[in-house]
């Protein structure tokens, strides 16, 4: 926005300060309210752009941790128990036999967790190699729509700020699409393999 601001160069122990004037080029005819339902469309731009961007690495994160905790089971020796059981040795009711079925049950749910990610992954950003008829994802749309918005000294136009409202809700469906699989098969996992390494959902996505 045009106005007075105070710039502040902080180094080697000393402080430098000046106030400067920002101003518009005057041969573009411009109202501050016009101006600051531009700046507002654009910081929700901006924010949206930094809640994707977590919604991305959190979901890269658990399926980082879900792939190497499936793998690790995977290669985990049997124990010679329940190895006897399923040989036929004993009814299958003993502690191996249900540790057995437990973790079996836990790879159900790691599969079925690393499913889900995947689909909400697709969903947020493309997926290289794509060629220009790739269609864009959530995340490129924001910063796409966040370029049309700021390039030019205007007011955001209505179907901007139309896509701007759709966007958002898109956004929130996603978050909330997110913390639904850390609730659901995430959160039975780490009840199956409560003994065990697990996975470390973290702070949740707002």
């Amino acid at each position: 926005m045009p106005g007075e601001y105070t710039i502040t160069l902080r180094a080697g122990g000393k402080q430098l300060s000046k106030t400067v004037r920002v101003g518009l080029d005057p041969r573009v005819k411009i109202s501050d309210a016009d101006l600051a339902t531009q700046l507002d469309a654009a910081l929700k731009l901006r924010d949206l752009t930094s809640t994707l961007n977590k919604l991305v690495a959190g979901v890269d994160d658990l399926t980082r941790q879900l792939t190497t905790l499936g793998e690790t089971m995977r290669k985990a020796p049997e124990p010679a128990a329940t190895a006897a059981v399923r040989a036929g040795d004993g009814d299958g009711a003993g502690p191996a036999a249900a540790t057995a079925g437990q973790s079996d049950n836990a790879m159900a749910d790691i599969n079925a967790a690393l499913d889900e990610l995947k689909k909400l992954r697709a969903t947020l950003v493309r997926e290289a190699p794509f060629g220009y008829r790739y269609p864009p994802k959530l995340r490129e749309e924001v910063q796409s729509l966040m370029g049309s918005i700021t390039s030019p000294i205007a007011p955001p136009t209505e179907p901007q700020m139309l896509r701007l409202r759709e966007v958002t809700d898109e956004t929130q469906k996603a978050v909330a699409d997110l913390n639904s699989i850390i609730s659901g098969s995430i959160r039975r996992v780490n009840e199956k393999l409560s003994s065990q390494p697990h996975i470390v959902a973290g702070p949740a996505v707002r």
